[in-house]
């Protein structure tokens, strides 16, 4: 198997996996937008005046970027949008370590909320990240 062949099937697995990741937590977002809007208030980055529009509006913009992935004409602008939520997260979270905060990260359903906890998702935040940035960077452009 050639190396640019090889790169394909990798920028394929990375592309489902991202884009499966991405549909799952916007859906469980999506499934119960309340305790969303409450986990996003707990950052007290937003004024209330923006939590519940976040709350409503970013799991449908997680699920259409995961649904984008799965495309390969669309996979370039679907990771670029998911290379800058996860900047958007990593920065709340940091935000939420920085200033001792017990948020439940809202990432996947709610969970716990301790201040521990937030590191957790600060790395797997961080491997998003880094798997949208190298797909961004090999995508094709459509």
């Amino acid at each position: 198997m050639t190396s640019r062949v090889a790169e394909r099937w990798i920028l394929l697995v990375l592309r489902i996996g991202l884009g499966t990741v991405f549909i799952y937590a916007g859906a469980l977002k999506w499934s119960d937008p309340w305790k969303f809007a409450e986990a996003v208030a707990a950052y007290k980055i937003l004024p209330e005046s923006l939590v519940n529009v976040v709350a409503l509006v970013l799991p449908m913009l997680e699920m259409g970027a995961g649904l984008l992935m799965f495309t390969e004409k669309w996979a370039k602008i679907a990771a670029l949008i998911i290379v800058l939520m996860c900047l958007v997260f990593f920065t709340a979270l940091v935000w939420a370590i920085v200033h001792h905060l017990q948020v439940d990260c809202g990432c996947f359903g709610s969970g716990e909320s301790t201040v521990l906890g937030t590191w957790l998702p600060l790395g797997r935040d961080l491997v998003l990240l880094v798997t949208a940035t190298w797909v961004y960077l090999r995508a094709r452009t459509s």
